[in-house]
């Protein structure tokens, strides 16, 4: 009887507070509001369908939502904010926001959300470490930038042929090496012809992630130093190159086989796989039949493995908006919601940032693997992100790598001119930034 009442109550509760907000709607002005994403393809009807139940709950209010291609995404986004007239929700990496609220060009939420109740608690912590910058959160996560590379995706069919455990995967870097060599397979020619592990690649910034399971770090606390090449750093480069050339036969051997084979994991040319949290469901589009084992990347001895959060995507509020309660409404009901929070994600087989959907039991119907995407949502730290990241990210550390990853130069000296160019840059901010 009595928890008949408290539903009863509630459920009062909630008419009341709708009529509340149609009675306010009435007194309202209407509201025009433009979000900008990326969201095409398939996600365009999620989209649609979240928007329109947010249209439904403040009818005053009608959302444009308006596709951005992401190449060119960001410098649209910063030519609208320069001549006064930004999108209403704009869209943005978490790796984007240092430099936008160090020059005032996203508005900060904090009083946003103290005012409707809304704690960072709700979100993995490295999930919303991420939104913010200087103490301040100047966007709400949406959707996961945490898992999302690190993750090993292993054929458990092919593990259980080599006599392999396929419940589990070993946890440390020299048990990974014996597990790549036994899962190698050549034809009578010598030709490679089953991958057990490319440990080159594994997702966005995936080297990160190496990094953090040998005890290393990429940067200071108050981003004014990088600290990738350290010791540590120089361990986890050499062993990766190691890994390639002595297990696996040198890059050359692997860009043979995958041009001959095709070199799939889907197919069952490769034993494993390191991607992001996402893939599972991408893999079972492309081979329903794969029987698919989830785990994480090992760690060196003496330290644990942890993956590295570099971003992710968000919903920030641009300065200068004509209607930024309006806008945070949106931003809010876009991360927050049943609608937008779960089902936009859950649509897709990909976990949440909100912990409470993602560890939803809708989810664990999805996947037996369930409980390994959790923990690689948990197994998540952040990298310290700063105000020059996306030079960094895709101007300096993406082609410098490249040149390890290829063998063209010995991967020690290729981590120390990437240092050595990602400082000079961050130096260049910052002595102008004290500056001003």
């Amino acid at each position: 009887m009595k928890r008949t009442l408290i539903t009863l109550f509630a459920a009062l509760m909630l008419l009341a507070g709708l009529a509340s907000i149609g009675t306010a709607a009435e007194n309202r002005d209407p509201v025009h509001l433009q979000v900008w994403s990326i969201w095409n393809g398939t996600r365009i009807p999620l989209m649609e369908a979240t928007i329109a139940e947010f249209e439904e709950l403040y009818p005053w209010i009608t959302v444009e939502h308006v596709l951005v291609a992401n190449a060119e995404r960001y410098d649209k986004f910063l030519t609208a904010v320069a001549s006064g007239a930004p999108p209403d929700v704009m869209m943005l990496g978490r790796h984007e926001i240092p430099l936008l609220a160090q020059n005032d060009w996203v508005l900060p939420l904090d009083g946003y959300m103290a005012q409707d109740g809304i704690s960072g608690d709700i979100f993995f912590p490295s999930e919303f470490e991420t939104a913010q910058w200087d103490g301040k959160t100047y966007l709400l996560p949406m959707p996961t930038g945490a898992g999302a590379n690190g993750v090993v995706y292993y054929n458990k069919d092919l593990f259980n042929a080599a006599g392999l455990n396929s419940e589990k995967l070993p946890e440390t870097w020299k048990e990974f090496e014996d597990l790549g060599r036994r899962l190698n397979r050549y034809d009578s020619s010598g030709k490679m012809s089953q991958l057990g592990i490319d440990v080159r690649g594994g997702g966005d910034r995936w080297f990160l992630s190496w990094l953090h399971s040998n005890n290393g770090e990429y940067a200071s606390a108050d981003g004014r130093q990088y600290t990738f090449f350290s010791d540590e750093g120089k361990e986890t480069i050499e062993w990766l190159m190691r890994f390639t050339n002595e297990i696996n036969g040198g890059p050359e051997t692997i860009s043979e086989f995958t041009s001959s084979t095709g070199g799939s994991f889907p197919n069952g040319q490769r034993a494993m796989q390191i991607s992001g949290v996402w893939h599972e469901f991408i893999y079972k589009q492309q081979n329903p039949e794969l029987n698919i084992g989830v785990g994480l990347i090992p760690h060196n001895e003496g330290a644990e493995t942890w993956l590295a959060q570099i971003g992710g995507w968000g919903y920030s509020v641009p300065a200068g908006v004509k209607h930024p309660y309006e806008s945070w409404l949106l931003t809010k009901y876009l991360t927050t919601s049943e609608a937008g929070g779960f089902n936009f994600v859950f649509e897709q087989q990909r976990p949440s940032p909100v912990r409470e959907f993602t560890l939803d039991e809708r989810y664990f119907d999805l996947s037996d693997n369930w409980p390994m995407m959790i923990e690689a949502m948990q197994r998540t730290k952040p990298i310290t992100i700063t105000p020059v990241e996306p030079e960094i990210w895709f101007q300096v550390e993406t082609p410098i790598l490249a040149q390890a990853w290829s063998g063209e130069r010995p991967a020690v000296q290729v981590l120390e001119e990437y240092h050595t160019q990602a400082q000079r840059i961050l130096d260049e901010y910052w002595a102008e930034a004290d500056a001003k």
